[in-house]
């Protein structure tokens, strides 16, 4: 009799088998991009999408991930815009570190406060939301705190950079500079927070160096070390002819390529925003790119370094540079989370005020800002000569105002006209020497040649930084004609503030840029409009080698970029470059832009008189009244 086969059974596994796999596995290979979209979680607080983190609504940030664990990349620089992700990638390269592969590191913020913040309003609640990092956590205090985390035999510690025992604590593997523009020149008596971080690095040979920051200047850091890379930028195809292209910022003007918007609607960028009539022209085929085109034309999007090129069908021609060194740029103009019309609307809204430009250009375009304004050269003040001569009152004139500039040994003067609308003129400047001759000059009487009117001052103010009492007492005697003023190069309060340092004197303070920004915004300015600055046409060499003296800088000052103006060379004289400041205070004081070369009202005096000495019917109120115009500690 056949015997029935036996069913075999399949022995099971031990468990201590596969945990010991488990154990001596070593990790999936996976770049931080991939590990992203699987294992971590954004929560609420973190994201406005919260849920798994999915790299499709923001695909640029993908290569910048992988150059984290790409073997060849050492340091990666991100120079983008503010809300494109770039903060997102810099915590998840150090989540990733964390989990797949532990090693020190360290994420400096330019506070102390900053980092921290980050820590506890991102790093935690993104591991307590993801399974995958939290089951890292062993309950024990030292796991989560303010300063550092503790997890899978990792530290990331949070420092800022005006810590410099922070920085210089312990040797680093994985470094994570962000926001590197706002960081101070120096941290403390130490060396540059930068580089005082980057040599804790030093030691190892695996080391991931990782700068994030919108810029600033060219003095700024992130943009000088994105010189120094490959200096990626980010193309993508157009959806009519698939030719690849970096996005750009454009214009109304037909022919441009970037972003576009109706000309008749410059005006009115609320209205540009209401009818989305914004859209982006194509710089191959002339096609309009709109919002729904984008996001598709993002994901195909491809990095490319500078030197190399990129065809229709996205193949990179060229020679390939080395990534030891890699760098991105990133604007607001590929956000998913803009339209064409909030970036035109931006734009308009911005370009009408300096502060707001340099903003726009920083933030939204992650462009430099180079001010305008850097010097007043001798071709543009020659520009400046108008059809009258030296020592003469040209027609029009209204208000004489004077400057007087105090030194050691004498004082410089200037004499400018004022006229409707602000329009101004140079009447004549000189050097003087002792407070006799500065008397003489208040009580001069200046001749208008063509209609015989006399003019005489009525307002100087006198620079108070040299002989302080002297020119107290001076001004105390020369009311309401002299008044003391002193330029600071504070950067915080009003532009105008008054004080009495005592003996009754009205001090005028004055921050010294400002007023030199609005001079060099006169001199700048068209020749031939309401409120023009003139020369006359036998000006001399000295006024004009004085009055390109000075130039606008950029320093960095409690970390922050700041400009401000500074003589050409030690060796320049300003005088008269001062002068004419302390006249542009003293015409604004006198609000000259409101002048009227139309009949005066009947109860006010006439501004100039052809004979001063005759008697006139009864006194009569000046019509500008200095207590009036001192009354209050604003803005005029």
């Amino acid at each position: 009799m056949k015997r029935s086969p036996v069913c075999k059974r399949k022995r099971p596994e031990p468990l201590w088998d596969t945990w010991l796999l488990d154990m001596w596995a070593p990790p999936p290979l996976l770049t931080v991009d991939v590990w992203a979209e699987q294992h971590v979680v954004l929560p609420r607080q973190v994201s406005a999408e919260p849920g798994k983190v999915n790299l499709d609504r923001n695909p640029y940030l993908r290569e910048i991930l992988r150059a984290a664990t790409d073997p060849d990349v050492e340091e990666i620089t991100l120079c983008a815009s503010t809300q494109v992700g770039k903060t997102l990638a810099a915590v998840l390269v150090g989540l990733y570190y964390m989990d797949q592969d532990p090693w020190p590191i360290l994420h400096v913020m330019p506070r102390e406060d900053d980092a921290h913040k980050l820590n506890t309003e991102r790093y935690q609640p993104i591991i307590r939301e993801s399974p995958q990092l939290r089951r890292h956590l062993t309950g024990a205090v030292q796991d989560l705190v303010r300063t550092s985390i503790r997890l899978n035999g990792a530290t990331i510690t949070f420092a800022g950079s005006n810590s410099p025992a922070a920085l210089a604590s312990r040797a680093i593997c994985v470094l994570i500079l962000d926001e590197t523009d706002k960081y101070p020149a120096y941290s403390g008596k130490e060396a540059d927070p930068v580089k005082l971080a980057r040599e804790r690095t030093r030691t190892f040979l695996r080391r991931k160096i990782l700068k994030v920051s919108t810029p600033t200047t060219d003095y700024g850091y992130i943009w000088r070390e994105y010189q120094e890379s490959d200096r990626r930028r980010y193309y993508v195809p157009c959806p009519h002819c698939g030719g690849y292209q970096a996005l750009q910022m454009g214009s109304p003007d037909p022919g441009t390529a970037g972003v576009k918007w109706p000309a008749e609607l410059s005006g009115d960028p609320e209205k540009i925003l209401d009818l989305r009539a914004a859209w982006y022209e194509c710089a191959h085929c002339k096609g309009e790119i709109l919002d729904i085109h984008r996001h598709v034309a993002v994901l195909k999007g491809i990095w490319v370094p500078q030197g190399m090129t990129i065809d229709q069908y996205g193949q990179l021609k060229g020679t390939m540079p080395s990534r030891r060194r890699t760098g991105y740029h990133l604007s607001a103009l590929y956000s998913p989370w803009l339209t064409w019309s909030d970036i035109a609307a931006e734009f308009l809204r911005s370009r009408k005020h300096a502060s707001s430009l340099m903003n726009f250009r920083n933030s939204w375009l992650a462009e430099i800002w180079r001010e305008q304004m850097t010097e007043v050269t001798g071709a543009e003040l020659r520009r400046k000569c108008g059809d009258y001569v030296l020592g003469e009152v040209p027609e029009g004139a209204m208000v004489l105002t004077c400057g007087i500039d105090v030194q050691e040994s004498f004082f410089a003067w200037v004499v400018r006209a004022w006229g409707a609308g602000g329009k101004s003129w140079l009447v004549r400047y000189g050097m003087l020497h002792g407070w006799q001759a500065v008397e003489e000059l208040l009580k001069t009487r200046f001749t208008e040649q063509k209609r015989g009117v006399v003019h005489v001052l009525r307002w100087a103010f006198v620079d108070s930084g040299y002989k302080t009492e002297e020119v107290y007492r001076f001004c105390g005697r020369h009311r309401p004609v002299a008044w003391p003023s002193k330029g600071t190069t504070s950067t915080l309060g009003t532009v105008v503030k008054l004080s009495r340092p005592g003996d009754g004197v009205l001090l005028t303070n004055f921050k010294a840029d400002f007023w030199k920004d609005r001079l060099a915004g006169l001199i700048r300015g068209e020749k031939d409009v309401p409120g023009a600055w003139l020369i006359p046409k036998d000006v001399g060499n000295d006024y004009l080698e004085q009055m390109t003296a000075e130039k606008r800088v950029i320093i960095r000052q409690k970390g922050m970029l700041l400009s401000h103006w500074e003589p050409v060379s030690d060796r320049a004289a300003n005088h008269f470059w001062d002068c004419e400041v302390l006249n542009v205070l003293a015409a604004d004081r006198l609000q000259v832009q409101y002048l009227d070369a139309g009949p005066e009202p009947p109860d006010r005096p006439q501004l100039a008189v052809a004979d001063p000495d005759r008697p006139r019917d009864g006194p009569k109120e000046p019509w500008i009244r200095p207590e009036r115009l001192f009354d209050s500690t604003k803005y005029w």
